[in-house]
């Protein structure tokens, strides 16, 4: 692919608490600021996880919209 970064955010979750979840889960996760997003780095490699990938995003989205905000974001990119 010609790119293989991929940012994506929420108006429904605190984006923030979703990306904090998807870390305690083991995901690195990074993080944009204006708009607030999660950005990951893909590659062929990744293929193998993305199920995995998938169901921790869904129960980070439920953890986050079953907790109060998680505050501003640490990292800019």
């Amino acid at each position: 692919p010609v790119l293989s970064i991929v940012a994506f955010g929420s108006e429904r979750h605190d984006i923030a608490a979703v990306g904090q979840a998807m870390n305690a889960r083991g995901w690195l996760t990074g993080f944009t600021k204006d708009p607030p997003g999660i950005h990951q780095m893909l590659n062929l490699t990744h293929e193998p996880v993305v199920g995995e990938y998938l169901a921790d995003l869904e129960a980070a989205a439920a953890v986050a919209a079953s907790a109060p905000s998680a505050g501003t974001l640490r990292a800019v990119y």
